[in-house]
């Protein structure tokens, strides 16, 4: 995957200073197996090989791919265009099997799922001359 061609225009039209706002799947935790340990009750996302490049085939909407790279792959490809990091975000994951209830209404497993992010916010500021 390369981001160059990506990112080329928005970067340029981008004033010193402005942000460049990024939503990406969560690489350490996107696709990754859910563990439930029948022993100890855990519950867990299985995380390996976060620092691999690798082409996964994602199951749901049509098997599309899903490149994945580490968190600082994205930093340094956004650097060497002039951008650098301004703020993370982890938001929390909603359970799918919650519906309309609260947190307070959810169960365990719910509370559990929602501790885990599946996506990564990212913001990057253009370099300001000087």
């Amino acid at each position: 995957m390369d981001l160059d061609g990506l990112l080329r225009d928005p970067i340029v039209a981008l004033r010193p200073g402005g942000l460049f706002l990024a939503s990406i799947p969560h690489p350490a935790f996107y696709m990754r197996e859910r563990v439930e340990d029948p022993v100890s009750e855990e519950r867990y996302r299985k995380v390996t090989g976060h620092l691999e490049h690798e082409i996964r085939i994602h199951p749901d909407f049509g098997g599309h791919r899903y490149f994945h790279r580490p968190v600082s792959w994205y930093i340094k490809a956004f650097a060497q265009h002039g951008m650098h990091l301004d703020d993370m975000r982890e938001p929390p994951q909603h359970p799918d099997t919650a519906g309309n209830g609260k947190p307070d209404e959810w169960t365990d497993f719910e509370r559990w799922w929602s501790t885990i992010p599946v996506f990564l916010g990212l913001s990057f500021r253009k370099a300001t001359a000087g």
